[in-house]
């Protein structure tokens, strides 16, 4: 057999092989026993000795620190020994504590992460296990995991996506654990968190918070068991939780249809008036106003300022671009001549809406190379029929309200503003 290799004189060391590092947690459990014991009945003082703590490896016995602070050391984050779970939780940690006052506990959590940063991912992390386990936790464990649900988002230690958990939606929705929304325990810890977060903080941070921002608004009743899936009976559950005002607010949200759909019947109506045109009966003055009636009852379900956005689309799809760029202008202006004027009930005097306009204007034509061109004489023709006034056309030429494609548009309006400066001095 040869002899083993050797480097500099000395022998080379040979890589092992196959060799799984033991996984031991004994050590770990046990120091944080001694940790515990050394502080006494503080919950405080335990969680500024962990914070101050160089010895354990945290980041890798992350699940048995957190099953330790939230569930006093009973196993539900961790797979424990027999002889190292506990019976009950232990006295300091949430599920132990007699106190219903979770506050102090979620603060201690906070500064422990606060001293060391790693443990925020690994929080999330195990909060997502934590959850896909409510089902065994009692009525009062889980009553205190919603509220340190609510705070931990307000506070952002808790982050729909990090560690690519979204704990809201995913952990609740994937096919994995379709027991949670059977048994109704998914839908019944959102809403409960829900109301803990209205009542520690107010009801429309806990919509911003926990529902739009987590995107949850049209997936609440997905969380509902099948046999009870209706909207009657979301907002019977919702009323008797005390969550009227997430009741309303889904009210208004199922009331209001989406900007596309919105804008594909706007499309359909102006084009369907574009053919009534075409007969020679057709009275021009008596379709533009049953066109501009079906056109505001469309846009009546999106809010005000979309109203505006979603006209103006409207009419630029009606547009038949070809052609050399001064034709592609030419077909702009003759749609616009057309359906234009349906623009002035709609923005009417208000000044807010009329910047709207032009900013919309600006994008749509910045986007489609086909309008680049257009834009001088689109505003020439909102001002010349009053639905844009010459204020609003003045600030935006000084200021502009959108950097794309600004210096362009500006160099069409040059001879349009001194026009108007012109016609201001003869005027004075």
């Amino acid at each position: 057999m040869s002899a083993k290799p050797e480097l500099s004189g000395h022998r080379a060391k040979q890589r092992k092989r196959n060799v799984i590092d033991a996984f031991d947690s004994g050590e770990f459990l046990s120091g944080l026993h001694k940790l515990r014991e050394s502080v006494g009945d503080s919950f405080e003082k335990y969680g500024q000795a962990i914070g101050a703590d160089q010895d354990l490896d945290y980041k890798r016995y992350a699940d048995y620190l957190f099953d330790d602070l939230i569930c006093g050391g009973i196993g539900i984050l961790c797979d424990l020994r027999m002889e190292e779970s506990a019976k009950d939780p232990h006295e300091l940690s949430l599920f132990g504590c007699s106190n219903e006052n979770f506050i102090p506990y979620v603060d201690v959590l906070c500064n422990i992460i606060a001293k060391k940063a790693y443990l925020k991912l690994l929080l999330n992390d195990k909060f997502a296990k934590l959850m896909d386990g409510i089902d065994s936790l009692s009525e009062g464990h889980l009553s205190k995991l919603m509220g340190v649900t609510a705070v931990l988002t307000e506070k952002s230690i808790l982050i729909p996506g990090i560690a690519q958990v979204d704990f809201w939606c995913v952990n609740f929705l994937s096919t994995s654990r379709p027991r949670l929304i059977a048994k109704g325990f998914a839908l019944n810890f959102i809403l409960g968190t829900v109301k803990k977060y209205a009542d520690l903080f107010s009801p429309d941070r806990a919509m911003e918070k926990v529902i739009r921002s987590n995107e949850l608004s049209t997936r609440l009743l997905e969380l509902m068991p099948v046999e009870r899936r209706s909207v009657e009976e979301f907002e019977k559950e919702c009323h008797k939780m005390g969550l009227d005002f997430l009741i309303e607010d889904e009210r208004k949200r199922r009331s209001v249809e989406s900007y596309d759909d919105v804008l594909s019947v706007c499309v359909n109506r102006l084009h369907h008036w574009d053919e009534e045109l075409e007969k020679v009966s057709s009275s021009q003055a008596e379709s533009l106003l049953l066109a501009q009636g079906e056109i505001e009852e469309a846009i009546s379900k999106i809010d005000p300022m979309n109203r505006v956005k979603v006209t103006f689309d409207a009419i630029v799809r009606r547009v038949k671009f070809g052609g050399k760029s001064s034709l592609q202008t030419a077909e702009v202006m003759r749609v616009l001549t057309r359906w234009g004027r349906i623009l002035k009930n709609i923005v009417g005097n208000s000044y807010e809406y009329q910047v709207t306009l032009l900013l919309q204007i600006q994008q749509t034509c910045y986007s489609d190379m086909r309008m680049l061109s257009s834009f001088g004489e689109i505003v020439k023709y909102l001002y010349e029929n009053d639905i844009i006034y010459e204020d609003v056309i003045r600030v935006w030429f000084k200021k502009g309200g959108d950097t794309r494609g600004f210096t362009v548009f500006k160099k069409q309006l040059e001879d349009f503003i001194h026009w108007l400066e012109v016609a201001e001095e003869e005027d004075e």
